[in-house]
């Protein structure tokens, strides 16, 4: 069943994270990957204390994403383990629980398993970050739309208020007749958002000149320069490696993000509404959105996991050989 290939898999992940973490003590691979648990629990036991996020604690991650860093950190108080351990197996149960909720959409079980099989390239790396989280919020929403129930809007706006990607899933209710809840999710999440973005202490971004090292046009200039023998132009902000370029290098990143997009927009207004078709159109838009940004981490391949499953036994096969690389690549590379 889908949940036995679950807990197979968070096993197998809770494996992996042990070894990867005893290998980095003794240098093989690098320790950075164990970085943003530390940082969850220092912003989780500051609101703990009583601070406010966004106007005393200066924070980066979407309210909805605050809920399991407090929760986690109330947790890790009480237990002497490492930060890791704790956030991956709370993680791991959560990923659980996504199965569980995707198990409930009006498709068939095999589509279950093959959700966990796609994402168990990346769910080591995923389970180390909010990603589950905010796939698991997604999912939620995915399945309230596809059943047609009130609560899809209410749910879509809670997931887009972790990551802001989840806004996608208003083309899906769109497709579904549901035009009114998808305009008042819209615009509640927008006002949301802006209001977030507002605050003083709230870091939507972070300061750089140039473009991130790991979006496709920031890791050509590396590589290009590195071959050329160039001086590579790395600069470091907030833990993240950007590659110093100019404005065009972040418009031809967003040209390659919207290129996709297009791809999804034109499933979107084919007006298909099977659910093949628009899982297709949900993973374009999802990738669009993720390449066109000017900052991409590898664990942002996480999100398009329950979309994929849909996908041919080739696009599967192709994305699990991509994320097999991009496992095997981001323990040595930054």
């Amino acid at each position: 069943s889908g949940l036995l290939a679950a807990i197979v898999a968070v096993l197998i992940s809770w494996a992996a994270l042990i070894v990867i973490a005893e290998l980095s003590v003794h240098g093989v691979f690098r320790q950075g990957l164990f970085g943003d648990p530390i940082l969850y629990m220092e912003i989780g036991q500051q609101i703990i204390d009583g601070g406010v996020p966004y106007t005393e604690i200066a924070v980066e991650h979407l309210p909805s994403s605050l809920l399991p860093i407090v929760v986690v950190a109330w947790f890790y108080s009480m237990v002497s383990a490492p930060e890791y351990i704790v956030w991956g197996a709370v993680m791991g149960i959560v990923f659980l629980a996504t199965v569980m909720v995707f198990d409930l959409g009006p498709w068939s079980s095999k589509f279950t398993f093959r959700f966990v099989i796609v994402a168990l390239p990346t769910l080591p790396l995923a389970m180390e970050r909010l990603e589950v989280w905010v796939v698991f919020l997604t999912v939620i929403a995915l399945v309230l739309w596809e059943r047609d129930h009130r609560g899809a809007g209410v749910a879509t706006f809670v997931a887009t208020l972790a990551k802001g990607w989840p806004i996608v899933l208003l083309a899906l209710g769109w497709l579904k007749q549901r035009r009114m809840a998808v305009i008042l999710t819209g615009f509640a999440s927008f006002a949301a958002l802006l209001l977030v973005w507002s605050q003083p202490l709230f870091r939507s971004g972070r300061e750089f000149t140039g473009i991130h090292s790991e979006t496709f046009v920031g890791s050509a200039i590396l590589l290009a320069r590195q071959i050329r023998g160039e001086p590579t132009g790395l600069v470091v902000s907030a833990g993240a490696y950007y590659v110093e370029a100019g404005t065009w290098a972040v418009i031809l990143n967003l040209a390659l993000g919207c290129i996709v997009l297009a791809g999804g927009l034109r499933i979107f207004l084919q007006r298909k509404t099977d659910t093949t078709s628009t899982m297709s159109m949900l993973a374009l838009l999802t990738f669009g959105v993720m390449i066109g940004g000017p900052l991409f981490s590898s664990q942002f391949i996480f999100w398009v996991t329950p979309f994929i499953a849909f996908a041919s036994f080739r696009a599967r096969s192709q994305y699990i050989g991509a994320a097999v690389a991009t496992l095997c690549i981001i323990l040595w590379i930054e």
